[in-house]
């Protein structure tokens, strides 16, 4: 009986070490088809939305790749609390945002966690607290 409780665990150890094995194989369309963590790699004509956010990053007047891809700068917040109402003029109601990213942290020097309330010619930005005035915000939209 003890001779068969080993030979079992050693088929389970044995078996468990191959599913371990394939699980760790990662193939180079292994992130293909995914939901939102992988969008920003899927690539268009003019890059992947991670390249285009990034060179609208790196350039005042990046060149877009597309006459429907808008690049708008907000004006810098005042601070004073953890969600700011940001003045973006040029934002439509109907705009598609592709991304929002913070272009300059505010006084507190805190990193912009996301955004609301798409309004004409504004957004809210959110903070975890503060973020002091001087935040400014780059918006990417599709129109």
């Amino acid at each position: 009986m003890n001779t068969f409780l080993r030979l079992i665990a050693l088929s389970m150890v044995a078996l468990f070490g191959v599913f371990s094995i394939q699980a760790n194989a990662i193939t180079e369309s292994h992130f293909e088809g995914g939901k939102n963590l992988t969008k920003g790699s899927k690539n268009g004509e003019g890059g992947s939305l991670a390249e285009i956010v990034i060179d609208l990053q790196e350039t005042a007047d990046a060149a877009l790749p597309s006459d429907n891809l808008v690049a708008i700068t907000c004006a810098a917040a005042a601070g004073g609390g953890a969600t700011e109402a940001l003045t973006c003029t040029g934002l439509l109601t109907t705009d598609v945002i592709l991304s929002v990213s913070q272009k300059t942290k505010g006084a507190n020097n805190l990193a912009l966690l996301g955004w609301s309330t798409q309004a004409a010619n504004a957004i809210t930005g959110i903070w975890a607290a503060d973020p002091g005035a001087g935040a400014v915000v780059l918006i990417a939209v599709k129109r």
